[in-house]
C-alpha cells in the first residue's frame, strides 16, 4: 500500500521538535513492505498546499496523521491545537478518498475524544510501529480491523491495548525523513 504520514504539529513552542515517533512508524511501515512518504508540516509555509502536493503527487491509499500535542499546557493563556489538526484531516478528506488514521502521543492520551473531534476513520493508541503495519496488512486483505489491540474505531469500544515488551526490536528512523531538504 502507498502510505502518506503527516506530522501535523506546527507549534514550535520552545523549539521545533522533530517527528521522531512518526519517523519510527515510517521505518516500520517501510520494513513491512509499504511505500511510505512523510511530510512534516512544521517546515511548510503553506500546510494546505503541502498536503495537496503530497496527495496529488503520491496518491496514497492510506493517510496517517500524527497528533503530538493537544494544547500548549500553559495554564494562564492556554492554546488548543486540535483545531488546526482538524483542518489537516478535513483537507485530506476533501482531496483524497483514503482512510485517515490518527496516532501519536497527543492522540494516545485521549483516543476516543480526539478521534471523535477530528472526525478521522480510526486511530492507534500506543506504539504505532507494531500496530500500524498490522492494521495496514489487515486492510490490504480486506479483513476486520476492530479486533486489533490499540485500534479505535468511531462509536466502537476498543479491544484493549498492547504494549511492546522490547522497544529495542523496533526500527530506528531514516534520518533523511527528519530534516527537510
Amino acid at each position: 500500500m502507498k502510505v502518506l504520514l503527516i506530522s501535523a504539529n506546527m507549534e514550535t513552542m520552545n523549539m521545533p521538535p522533530l517527528p521522531l515517533g512518526l519517523a519510527c512508524v515510517a521505518a516500520a511501515t517501510g520494513r513491512a513492505g509499504h511505500d511510505v512518504a512523510l511530510i512534516n508540516l512544521m517546515f511548510e509555509e503553506d500546510a494546505n498546499q503541502a498536503i495537496r502536493n503530497s496527495l496529488e503527487g503520491f496518491r496514497p491509499d492510506v493517510i496517517g496523521v500524527s497528533v503530538r500535542n493537544i494544547d500548549d499546557q500553559n495554564m494562564e493563556h492556554p492554546r488548543f491545537f486540535l483545531d488546526s489538526i482538524r483542518e489537516v484531516v478535513a483537507n485530506c478528506r476533501c482531496m483524497r478518498r483514503a482512510p485517515v488514521i490518527l496516532g501519536g502521543a497527543g492522540y494516545s492520551i485521549f483516543p476516543e475524544g480526539v478521534l471523535r473531534y477530528l472526525s478521522a476513520d480510526m486511530g492507534i493508541q500506543g506504539e504505532g510501529e507494531v500496530v500500524f503495519p498490522s492494521l495496514l496488512e489487515r486492510m490490504a486483505r480486506g479483513g476486520q480491523v476492530s479486533d486489533i489491540p490499540g485500534v479505535y474505531l468511531p462509536g466502537m469500544p476498543p479491544v484493549g491495548r498492547s504494549f511492546e515488551k522490547n522497544l529495542d526490536d523496533l526500527p530506528l528512523p531514516d534520518p533523511g525523513l527528519l530534516i527537510p531538504p
